[in-house]
């Protein structure tokens, strides 16, 4: 901490601000793997970022327009299905899942539904 505040007296200026965990999820979860470990080892942790889609289907570019066309796929045997469900006021009749949907949902919006 002492090396810290040395570092900030060579700044004319400077800002601290706190960034809310749901607004950092990535950090989050690896502090929390990071609380797990009760040892004195260093532990590596790897993170896959996946630049591809999870589903395999090609993108078609409209010519009349500018707008371009993802063909249709399942979306309700996804892992999209039930919140879009959810979302559109379709709601499942177990307690728990209701719950689970709840908290999921409020990370979505739909646009043009």
């Amino acid at each position: 901490m002492e090396y810290t505040k040395s570092l900030l007296q060579t700044f004319q200026k400077w800002e601290i601000q706190h960034t809310p965990r749901q607004s950092n999820r990535h950090a989050d979860s690896l502090a929390y793997l990071a609380s797990q470990i009760d040892t004195d080892k260093p532990r590596m942790v790897y993170v896959d970022v996946s630049t591809t889609p999870a589903y395999n289907t090609e993108i078609h570019h409209n010519e009349i327009s500018d707008f371009i066309e993802i063909p249709q796929y399942d979306i309700d045997n996804s892992w999209m299905g039930p919140i879009i469900n959810y979302l559109l006021g379709v709601y499942p009749d177990d307690d728990v899942d209701l719950r689970k949907l709840d908290r999921k949902s409020k990370s979505y919006e739909l646009i043009n539904n």
